[in-house]
């Protein structure tokens, strides 16, 4: 889940909670916003 299209600027605490989801996962805090992983 891509932080910037969810506006979510915890990118550390967004990769805890998706893990190793596939792609265009959606945010566990922005369920309307359908973003991609982000990986780093």
């Amino acid at each position: 889940c891509d932080d910037e299209l969810c506006q979510y600027t915890t990118r550390s605490l967004n990769l805890r909670v998706m893990g190793d989801s596939e792609k265009g996962t959606i945010c566990p805090n922005y369920p309307r916003c359908n973003g991609h992983l982000v990986r780093q």
